[in-house]
C-alpha cells in the first residue's frame, strides 16, 4: 500500500490551532506582564488564582472531549443531521454543567483559597480576582464546547479569528483596567471574562451560520436526547479525570511551591509556566490536528491511513523541540527580563524551565497519542496515563525531594521532570496495543 503525505491536511488543520494557542498563551503573559508591575505579591495571587481557576475550567473536558470525537466520526461517515443534533445536545450540557460549576465556585470561594493557607494579605488578593473568574466560569465551558463542534468539522480558521479577536481585546482592557484606571488584580480578572463574554457570542453565532440553514432548524434540536448526552459523557468523563489531574497536582504542587519558597517560588512557577507554554503552541497544534483526522479516517473505515497520520505527527514534533532547546536551555534568564522578577525569583525560575525541558524530549510523542485518542473517542488510556504521571508520581516525588531529601524547591522541578518520563511511558504502552482503533462510538 502507498504511503499519503498528510503534510498540507495536517498543517492546514494544525497551523490555526497553533496560532490560536499563541494568542491565548499571549494572553497570559500580557496578564502576567501587567500584573507583575504592581508587584511580587500580586504575581504570586494571580498564579495561584489561575491555578484554582484551572482546575474548574477543565470540567469543561466533560462535553468538549466527548462531542469532538463524535462530530468528527459522523462528519466522516457524512452524517450532517447526527453532527447537528450532537452540537446542540452538547451546547445543553455545556451550559448546565458550566452554571452549576460557577454557583459552586463563587459559593466556597473562600475555602478553595484555604487550600493554600496563604497570609491573610496574599488571601484577600486572590479572593479578589477568583471571585470574578468564576462568577464567569460557565462562559468558558460554552466557548470550549463551542470551538470543539467547529473545529471537529474541520473548520480551525473560524475559531482563530474570534479568539485572536477575544485576545487583543483581552490585552487592551488590561491596559485600560490595570495601567488606566487602577483597578488593580481586578482590572485583569474583568478584561479576561469581559473578552471571553464577546467570544461566546461571536462563536454561538459562527456555529449556527456553519450547521444550520435556519433558526427554525437550530431550535428544533433544543431537546433533551438522553443517548446522546450519554455518548459525550461516556467519551469526556475520562478525558475530564484525566485533564482535571494536572490542574489538582498544580494546585497542590503550588501549595508546595509555596511551603519551600514562599512568594517568590509562587512567582517564579506562574511566570516559568507562562514561559514554557510556548512549547505547547506546535504540539497543540500538531495534536488538534491529528484527533480532527484520526476521528474522520475511522468514520471512513480508513485505518491504516489513521495510523500514517499518528506516526507523521510524531515526526513533525521533533522539529519543535529543536526549535526550543536554545532559548531553555541556553538563553532562560533573557525571558525572565520582561517579567520585572527579583534575582530569587529569576533564579529560581530558571531553573524550573531548565529541568522541566529535559522531559520535553518525548512530550511529543505523549500530545501525538493524546490526540489520537482523542479522536478514536478512546479516552481512557490517556487518563490512566495523567493519573499515574501526576498523581502518584509527581506529588510523590515532589513531597519526598522536598520534604524528606531536602532538595528545596528544585525537588519539586524534578518530580515534575520525572512525572513527564511516566506519562509517556504508560501512554505509549497503551497506544501500542493499537485497541483505539477497534472502538465504537455513536
Amino acid at each position: 500500500m502507498k504511503k499519503t503525505n498528510h503534510f498540507k491536511t495536517i498543517l492546514s488543520l494544525g497551523l490555526p490551532l497553533m496560532i490560536g494557542s499563541v494568542l491565548q498563551i499571549l494572553m497570559g503573559t500580557m496578564d502576567v506582564l501587567f500584573i507583575s508591575q504592581l508587584g511580587t505579591e500580586y504575581t504570586a495571587a494571580s498564579s495561584m488564582g489561575t491555578s484554582i481557576a484551572g482546575v474548574f475550567f477543565i470540567f469543561s473536558m466533560l462535553v468538549s472531549a466527548g462531542v469532538v470525537a463524535l462530530v468528527a466520526r459522523k462528519i466522516g461517515e457524512k452524517n450532517e443531521r447526527a453532527v447537528q443534533s450532537y452540537g446542540i445536545t452538547a451546547l445543553i450540557l455545556a451550559g448546565v454543567i458550566g452554571i452549576s460549576i460557577s454557583l459552586i465556585a463563587v459559593v466556597f470561594s473562600k475555602q478553595i483559597i484555604s487550600i493554600y493557607d496563604p497570609d491573610p494579605s496574599l488571601a484577600v488578593l486572590i479572593k479578589k480576582y477568583v471571585d470574578i473568574i468564576f462568577a464567569f466560569t460557565f462562559v468558558v465551558f460554552l466557548n470550549t464546547t463551542l470551538r470543539s463542534i467547529i473545529q471537529s468539522t474541520g473548520n480551525t480558521k473560524g475559531p482563530l479569528y474570534i479568539f485572536g479577536t477575544a485576545n487583543i481585546i483581552n490585552i487592551i482592557l488590561d491596559y485600560v483596567f490595570i495601567i488606566v484606571l487602577d483597578f488593580g488584580i481586578r482590572g485583569a480578572a474583568s478584561a479576561t471574562v469581559l473578552s471571553q463574554s464577546f467570544a461566546c457570542v461571536m462563536m454561538m453565532g459562527l456555529l449556527y451560520k456553519q450547521l444550520f440553514k435556519d433558526r427554525h432548524e437550530f431550535f428544533r434540536l433544543f431537546s433533551v436526547r438522553l443517548k446522546e448526552m450519554k455518548d459525550i459523557l461516556s467519551i469526556g468523563i475520562w478525558a475530564c479525570v484525566q485533564s482535571i489531574a494536572r490542574p489538582i497536582t498544580g494546585l497542590i504542587m503550588m501549595r508546595i511551591v509555596y511551603s519551600v519558597g514562599g512568594q517568590s517560588g509562587s512567582a517564579a512557577f506562574g511566570i516559568g509556566l507562562n514561559v514554557i507554554n510556548y512549547f505547547f503552541i506546535i504540539l497543540t497544534g500538531l495534536s488538534g490536528a491529528i484527533s480532527i483526522l484520526v476521528g474522520q479516517k475511522i468514520g471512513e473505515g480508513n485505518i491504516d491511513e489513521a495510523k500514517e497520520i499518528v506516526n507523521e505527527g510524531i515526526r513533525y514534533t521533533f522539529f519543535n523541540l529543536i526549535l526550543f532547546s536554545i532559548p531553555y536551555l541556553f538563553l532562560t534568564e533573557v525571558l525572565f527580563i520582561p517579567f520585572n522578577t527579583t534575582p530569587e525569583v529569576t533564579a529560581m525560575g530558571v531553573n524550573y524551565v531548565r529541568i522541566v525541558f529535559l522531559g520535553f524530549i518525548v512530550l511529543g510523542h505523549v500530545f501525538i497519542y493524546r490526540g489520537a485518542f482523542a479522536g478514536a473517542g478512546d479516552t481512557y488510556p490517556p487518563m490512566v496515563a495523567a493519573l499515574f504521571a501526576n498523581v502518584l508520581c509527581k506529588l510523590t516525588l515532589a513531597i519526598l525531594f522536598t520534604s524528606v531529601f531536602g532538595f528545596g524547591i528544585n525537588g519539586v522541578w524534578i518530580a515534575i521532570l520525572m512525572s513527564i518520563y511516566t506519562e509517556w511511558f504508560v501512554i505509549t504502552r497503551y497506544y501500542k496495543k493499537g485497541k483505539l482503533y477497534k472502538n465504537t462510538i455513536g
